[in-house]
């Protein structure tokens, strides 16, 4: 075997050997770390959901395919420049900073769940949702787009591929039956 066989070898072992998350272990990870974050950027279920969307439609929650894609990283796809702007900012405001370093001992995951959540706290304004009753924490559907829309305007952009269309299919694949 030459040496390009045994590196491209090794790094589809690497790579399989990696955990792929349920969509339930990333609900809670999003809500861990809103919880850490909080007070100083307040907790918020629609900030939970926005995350929650975002992951859906960004790396199928960590399940997508994501060798092709060199640009961003992790499952909720941060550019390395967002990821660093993101967090200057954050240190310096040194109570913030601080929480993400505890975050980032927890998990890459959970550092980039709260990378994300100062970047929509710092980019876009969340709605006022209504909660459907005894639906265990599930926004009324008509409200998906609207998170579609934030997660489109200020996350992916213009410039982006995605769409809302999609955005919503995929949360609703992933999020919108569940019980827990």
């Amino acid at each position: 075997m030459t040496i390009n066989r045994i590196m491209v070898a090794l790094a589809l072992i690497l790579m399989l050997a990696q955990p792929v998350l349920a969509s339930s272990d990333l609900i809670f990870i999003i809500d861990d770390v809103l919880l850490e974050l909080d007070p100083t950027i307040p907790y918020s279920q629609t900030a939970k959901e926005l995350l929650l969307l975002t992951a859906a439609v960004e790396s199928d929650c960590g399940t997508a395919d994501m060798t092709k894609q060199k640009k961003s990283i992790g499952v909720f796809q941060i550019k390395p420049s967002t990821l660093t702007e993101t967090y200057q900012w954050a240190c310096d405001r040194m109570m913030l900073g601080w929480k993400l370093d505890q975050l980032k001992e927890k998990s890459e995951v959970h550092f980039h769940a709260a990378i994300a959540r100062i970047y929509y706290h710092r980019m876009a304004k969340l709605p006022s949702v209504r909660w459907v009753k005894g639906g265990k924490g599930k926004i009324e559907e008509v409200y998906i787009p609207t998170l579609a829309a934030i997660w489109k305007s200020s996350y992916n952009t213009y410039l982006g591929d995605g769409t809302i269309e999609v955005a919503v299919t995929k949360y609703k694949r992933h999020y919108w039956g569940r019980s827990y």
